[in-house]
């Protein structure tokens, strides 16, 4: 049981500290909702490890309070299997502000967060205590690409002995083909929750978007962890609605 939990520490970092990042990206843009916007990001995550799987279920939503902030609430359902244990649970719900300060062709802005104890920390879902970070976020565009990057501290309050001071960076390439297709290309590197590890974990995932109507787009990535103990594989589609 305890490779399997570990196995869960090495990858969320990656997974719920940038949870309402707009899909497929994890790294989050510079670019706000507008005032009085809606956003519904609904997720299906799969990731298949060495000895074990996961589907995760991730819903986000979204509100610009003025044309420069946007509060998001997100949670998410996941299930694990391997060959002995088959268990699932609601994890921490994620609260975040994101706060544009900056909005030109350089975007600078910040996205402070707390996460509330809702999931079932015994099964490696939640930390059992209240949660909270900020996230650095920068975007430069260009007419057909934008870069996209994020630093980010996570203060990780838990009962289940994870380590209480995590980090994570990520960067992602965007190519816009048209004004509703665009192609990404994301790497990410964080400190694992997981006290036995030092390696960080790291990933780097492909994918694109395409908007299906002025409201709604559909997204998909395939995403593989590059940590010399976590070699897994994930796969992900997602919808976006805004209105």
């Amino acid at each position: 049981m305890k490779g399997f939990l570990n196995i869960i520490f090495i990858s969320l970092p990656l997974i719920t500290l940038i949870s309402n990042a707009g899909h497929p990206l994890r790294t989050e843009d510079g670019f706000p909702l507008g005032t009085n916007s809606f956003e519904i990001e609904i997720v299906s995550e799969y990731y298949d490890y060495s000895n074990n799987s996961e589907i995760s279920l991730p819903i986000s939503f979204g509100y610009g309070i003025t044309s420069s902030t946007d509060i998001l609430v997100g949670f998410s359902y996941h299930k694990y299997w391997d060959d002995r244990n088959n268990f699932s649970s609601f994890n921490d719900i994620l609260i975040e502000l994101k706060q544009m300060i900056f909005t030109e062709d350089v975007r600078f802005g910040i996205k402070p967060f707390i996460s509330i104890p809702s999931g079932d920390e015994a099964k490696g879902f939640g930390k059992g205590k209240l949660n909270f970070g900020m996230m650095i976020l920068l975007t430069k565009e260009w007419e057909k690409f934008h870069i996209h990057t994020q630093l980010g501290y996570q203060r990780n309050n838990n009962v289940v002995n994870e380590n209480e001071n995590l980090w994570e960076y990520s960067i992602a390439l965007e190519k816009l083909f048209s004004e509703r297709f665009s192609g990404l290309l994301e790497f990410g590197i964080a400190r694992s929750c997981c006290p036995d590890y030092i390696e960080p974990p790291k990933f780097i995932s492909l994918g694109a978007s395409y908007l299906l109507e002025e409201n709604l787009a559909v997204s998909m990535g395939i995403l593989k962890g590059i940590h010399s103990v976590d070699q897994h594989l994930g796969l992900t589609g997602g919808i976006t609605i805004t209105f």
